[in-house]
């Protein structure tokens, strides 16, 4: 029989399935709490008991949708290996992770537009913006270690961590725009792995006189 700890767990679980779902098929403003607990099989008072409002309940989403992410960074940062290759799987991830989950794109428009929406608590939205700087606290970790061995060519890592993922952030953008997605006029993976080897062609440093062959 579970206990109690295992159940409140698994309800947990439920209801950020259910909240999931809803969110991504109506949107952050249309999902109400009552049909949330509707699809999570449990009555709105329970619901009541593990959040306090929506707001709490969609930055939740977000947090455990990103916590996987998180996790297969720091496996890439702990691999090893060259900065360049460590880049490219930075870039590989992020790329799988968008494919994978294009619904989220309109959800964090949600973080960008709380003047339609609706506030969210800056509490909760701290937690977010946290989760946001892994990526690319990573990305400026891979760079400076490239920049350190001479692989990169010298500059400020952090912000062109924050270029290099924004640029990769904007192009799986198009795929919510078809206007702009028929003026790139090309697959999106297609251009965002040329854009990424033009982009990793131009960070790495020139080789220096008499040490090449």
């Amino acid at each position: 029989m579970a206990t109690r700890v295992e159940q409140k767990a698994a309800t947990r679980r439920r209801v950020l399935a259910a909240a999931s779902e809803i969110f991504f098929r109506e949107g952050y403003a249309a999902a109400g709490l009552r049909e949330i607990a509707m699809e999570a099989g449990i009555a709105p008072a329970t619901l009541y008991k593990h959040v306090r409002n929506k707001a709490e309940l969609y930055v939740e989403v977000l947090l455990e949708c990103g916590g996987a992410f998180g996790d297969q960074i720091q496996a890439v940062l702990d691999g090893g290996g060259p900065a360049r290759d460590q880049l490219g799987a930075l870039a590989e991830l992020q790329f799988g992770f968008w494919s994978r989950h294009p619904d989220y794109v309109p959800i964090f428009w949600v973080l960008d537009n709380q003047d339609l929406v609706g506030r969210l608590p800056r509490s909760q939205v701290k937690r977010v913006v946290s989760l946001w700087k892994l990526p690319l606290r990573a990305l400026e970790t891979v760079l400076q270690r490239g920049m350190d061995r001479g692989e990169f060519a010298q500059g400020d890592a952090w912000t062109l961590a924050n270029v290099l993922w924004n640029a990769g952030n904007l192009a799986f953008e198009l795929k919510h725009s078809p206007e702009r997605r028929r003026v790139l006029d090309r697959p999106l993976e297609e251009f965002y792995r040329s854009a990424l080897a033009l982009t990793t062609r131009g960070l790495t440093a020139a080789p220096q006189a008499g040490l090449d062959p």
